[in-house]
């Protein structure tokens, strides 16, 4: 079916209908495979047992990781692990010997300020002495995180990115 246009020339369009496609039964278990993997603590956060909004610094804790080609720490938050921090060592001509940082928290506990109690713990804790973060300019919440646990920016000579650096 098509509708015309009335005008100085007659132009068929196609009629769209306003019907969605129904999702197929695949998809589906996609969608929820994609939730699972980008939300660790989903299980939790249905049953209720992490609550949603801002944090205290007590509710946070980092439990360190077995790893040799990294120092880790989990982050738990009232017991239940919800991401993790990682320094790994790298040696390069600006920095010299120094780790780099790597934080990773999930979605939805993303803006509760895990990171910046979780963060700041983790680099007391650590055995290293100096740590660099490399972010895009455009991570804010990064920026706010790393300043908030004592990274001051740095000039980096290499490359269009940010770097910030803390040393104990």
């Amino acid at each position: 079916m098509t509708s015309k246009i009335t005008g100085p020339k007659e132009l068929e369009l196609p009629n769209f209908h306003k019907r969605k496609r129904k999702s197929t039964l695949d998809e589906k278990v996609a969608d929820t495979a994609k939730m699972e993997l980008n939300e660790v603590p989903a299980a939790d956060l249905k049953n209720k047992k992490i609550k949603k909004g801002i944090v205290d610094e007590s509710q946070v804790s980092v439990e360190k990781m077995a790893s040799k080609k990294f120092e880790g720490w989990r982050i738990k938050l009232e017991g239940t692990v919800c991401g993790h921090v990682k320094f790994i060592p790298r040696v390069d001509e600006i920095f010299k010997r120094h780790v780099t940082v790597d934080i990773q928290i999930p979605k939805p506990q993303q803006g509760r300020h895990i990171g910046r109690y979780a963060l700041q713990k983790a680099v007391v804790a650590s055995g290293c002495s100096l740590f660099v973060a490399h972010l895009r300019k455009s991570n804010i919440a990064s920026k706010k995180v790393l300043l908030a646990a004592g990274f001051k920016e740095v000039v980096f000579p290499l490359g269009n990115q940010l770097c910030m650096s803390f040393k104990k």
